[in-house]
């Protein structure tokens, strides 16, 4: 009951600083010569004004309103009004905030996905490049990948190479255009597609709710995950969507009964609050078993619980653009994550 109780006042408070680490640490010495702490999973660090300084070997979410990153990690999941790269992110950078900057020591192995108000780009990006953004300077950098962007203006310091496709809204404005190079350059017109910004906006920001949602929990609830039936086969899929759909109909009929009498009242809000936090949450759960089965079955990799959820939700929220079709998919997985719930509940004791 108390661990249930912290994790309705965590949902609760959720814009309230804190840290959470769950790491086994030991020395090392990374780039800046100083000695740092390893983690030998998944990070995750909220605050005011951070300066993150670690070895991480899996995803660093860090949320904050100043976001300093001078570690290095497998991927990089940061958000804050101003986030600053300063060390190596390995694989993937996914960052959100009103100003972002890839500094000139930063080393990123793969693909960006930024979205800000103001990005900055200083260093070298081995990948592709997708970014949203009211103004994007790039100077003196080479993208060895397509560069998709949405933006006002792009802003050209010094040479920049792409060695990819340059795929940019018509009404873009670019300075100093004859400092940049490209393979070929494509553009759109702003509305004639879903618009890259808000589209990237909202993937970025969907799957760093999701990631903290799903640290919380895996904190809070150290075992919730493992007890999940991730089976996945149409068998089990329809079993939880009907679990779903019954119990999304069923509970505020129910509730609504029981608060009809003084007796049941108290327990009638509390059935409606855990309702509303499972609702919360379904997506999640989705997430996690689909993305596990999507690294597992399909890419052979380890199983990672923060992994599994990025995966999943980006399954998710690109399945959702889809017209018409994305929709149901977007809500089968409500329904699925939902019905997973429910299963946990009644299975509480096994």
């Amino acid at each position: 009951m108390k661990k249930k109780l912290i994790f309705i006042l965590a949902l609760m408070f959720l814009v309230i600083p804190f840290k959470i680490v769950n790491a086994e640490e030991e020395p090392i010495v990374i780039a800046t010569n100083e000695e740092v702490e390893k983690v030998n999973h998944s990070y995750f660090e909220a605050g005011n004004d951070l300066n993150v300084k670690k070895y991480v070997d899996g995803i660093s979410f860090i949320a904050g309103n100043i976001v300093k990153f001078d570690g290095v990690t497998t991927y990089g999941a940061l958000a804050g009004e101003n986030v600053v790269v300063n060390n190596k992110i390995e694989k993937d950078l996914f960052a959100a905030g009103n100003i972002i900057t890839i500094s000139k020591e930063a080393k990123v192995g793969r693909d960006v996905y930024l979205a800000g108000s103001e990005i900055n780009i200083l260093s070298n990006i081995n990948g592709d490049a997708y970014l949203a953004g009211s103004t994007i300077v790039l100077d003196n950098v080479e993208i060895n990948g397509n560069v998709n962007v949405a933006a006002e203006n792009i802003k050209i310091k010094d040479n920049v190479k792409i060695t990819g496709t340059l795929n940019v809204n018509q009404d873009v404005k670019i300075e100093n255009e004859e400092k940049l190079t490209y393979g070929k350059k494509e553009t759109y017109e702003t509305g004639t597609k879903i618009e890259l910004k808000n589209t990237v906006i909202d993937i970025v920001l969907s799957v760093l709710t999701l990631i903290f949602t799903g640290v919380l929990l895996s904190v809070i609830f150290p075992k919730l995950f493992k007890n999940i039936d991730s089976e996945f086969n149409v068998s089990n899929v329809c079993k939880y969507m009907i679990f779903g759909f019954i119990a999304l109909i069923a509970v505020p009929i129910l509730t609504i009964l029981l608060m009809g009498s003084i007796v049941g009242l108290t327990f009638g809000i509390i059935v409606i609050l855990a309702y509303i936090i499972a609702l919360l949450i379904s997506l999640v759960m989705s997430s996690y078993a689909v993305g596990k089965v999507l690294l597992t079955k399909l890419f052979k990799q380890n199983d990672n619980l923060y992994l599994d959820i990025i995966v999943g939700c980006l399954f998710f929220k690109l399945v959702s653009l889809i017209p018409a079709f994305g929709g149901l998919i977007y809500f089968i997985g409500f329904l699925y994550g939902f019905g997973l719930i429910i299963n946990l509940f009644l299975n509480r004791n096994k």
